[in-house]
């Protein structure tokens, strides 16, 4: 990318004053079921929202965060999403590699043109490492397998989280992504520490459903698989992403 990421993200994590995103994720056994409380098995607890900043009419920004709560190292070696439908399946795809460098620039100069500060935020978001969440970073572009270029969502409910395995997408090809996207695995999450995280959702011209929760799907070294519900935007909350389309009283809440 043309800007230092580096100083940007030096900016953002100075303006940063909270640790956790705005809704907590609800875990998920192997059975499809709700489970009571947010801490995962792992002793994770997973937090999102969208970041609407960023958004514009075809690309909503999602954070997570992942608090772990244990005296232990947690590393996630695989994640996949899943939106819960057919339509959102259709609707929905993941921009990487050089596409995600031009939407990039081009949200970063909208932004600024819109003389606001907060772009330099998105700097801090595409940095390398997790800068206080993980110790060490990592040098250079990555190649990770990614969950497909298509994926599902789902509503906050135990019904509709059955069967989502069949719709959890393994890897189908190599993805570069910057070093803080969701799916630039594995990643680790210190001990009492934390990890922030984002991705990128697009949405195509013909109408959509209104994609407001994910299913959060990922592999940790230590415990195994583990799942995580996350509605991360409600219908009280105006974006510039999908705004018709959330905007109607029809649209799951």
């Amino acid at each position: 990318m043309k800007r230092s990421l580096a100083a940007l993200a030096l900016s953002g994590a100075q303006a940063c004053a909270s640790i956790g995103s705005e809704y907590a994720a609800t875990p998920v056994d192997a059975e499809g079921r709700l489970m009571a409380g947010r801490r995962m098995p792992s002793g994770l607890a997973i937090s999102g929202e969208e970041l609407r900043t960023y958004a514009s009419a075809y690309f909503g920004m999602v954070e997570l965060t992942f608090e772990n709560g244990t005296a232990e190292w947690i590393h996630i070696d695989r994640v996949s999403l899943d939106f819960g439908s057919a339509a959102s399946n259709e609707a929905v795809v993941l921009p990487d590699g050089p596409d995600l460098d031009a939407w990039y620039e081009a949200t970063l100069q909208r932004n600024d043109i819109r003389d606001t500060n907060a772009a330099t935020a998105l700097g801090a978001l595409f940095a390398v490492g997790q800068a206080v969440a993980v110790v060490g970073a990592l040098s250079g572009e990555r190649e990770v397998a990614a969950a497909g270029g298509a994926l599902a969502l789902g509503s906050a409910t135990a019904a509709l989280i059955d069967g989502q395995d069949r719709r959890v997408q393994d890897a189908e090809g190599v993805r570069v992504m910057p070093q803080s996207h969701l799916l630039n695995v594995p990643f680790a999450v210190p001990p009492g520490l934390f990890a922030k995280k984002w991705v990128l959702l697009q949405t195509r011209s013909r109408p959509a459903p209104c994609i407001n929760t994910m299913l959060i799907d990922y592999e940790t070294r230590e415990r195994g698989r583990e799942r995580a519900l996350l509605t991360f935007r409600t219908a009280f909350e105006s974006s510039e992403w999908q705004r018709r389309t959330c905007s109607s009283p029809a649209w799951p809440r």
